[in-house]
């Protein structure tokens, strides 16, 4: 918080700060709580009237929500974005990198702790060097992707990552915590 008015360059909205758009965020939450609930509830415990119900709810939220956006001249989501194939590729590729990257953030303080025997404190020590890769990578990606372009440097932190995942499949319980933290350090530049 003290390093972030210094290191995080200031952005301002050049056609000046607009109002909330309250309508829209309602929907976009009727759309995403009822759909993350009824998801949920139906994965622990079976079809139901009530997850249903807050299916079919979400979804008709969702596309309230998309057709308001699509009607408005500054949408909150610019949900034209959406038919350009290059962005898609980008947002999906971004998006299993980040479910595959949470993944392994929820997973390898519990392997830490309950496979190779640390306390809570030793395993969040451990955890540091995955912490610094994650800021490290954020600062160094916008001068990368302006000296190399965004599309190849996307490429390259793929290939990366998945140099980082793929040996994780085959860590056993007698690895060290420093090859698997390394891994994973790998996996977040």
């Amino acid at each position: 918080l003290v390093l972030g008015p210094i290191l995080l360059p200031e952005h301002a909205d050049p056609a000046g700060a607009r109002g909330i758009d309250v309508a829209s965020i309602a929907l976009s939450l009727g759309a995403m709580l009822p759909l993350a609930y009824g998801v949920k509830e139906t994965a622990a415990h079976g079809p139901a009237v009530l997850p249903s119900l807050a299916v079919v709810a979400g979804i008709g939220a969702g596309w309230a929500f998309v057709r308001r956006q699509r009607r408005m001249h500054d949408p909150m989501l610019d949900v034209a974005l959406f038919t350009q194939r290059a962005f898609v590729a980008a947002v999906s590729l971004i998006l299993l990198g980040l479910l595959a990257l949470n993944g392994l953030f929820y997973l390898l303080p519990q392997f830490l702790q309950l496979v190779s025997g640390l306390n809570p404190m030793e395993a969040g020590l451990w955890m540091l060097p995955v912490a610094g890769g994650t800021v490290a990578g954020s600062m160094l990606t916008p001068r990368l992707a302006q000296r190399f372009g965004r599309s190849r440097l996307l490429a390259v932190a793929a290939a990366v990552s998945l140099v980082g995942c793929v040996p994780i499949t085959g860590i056993g319980p007698d690895v060290h915590p420093a090859v698997l933290v390394g891994l994973l350090t790998v996996t977040v530049l």
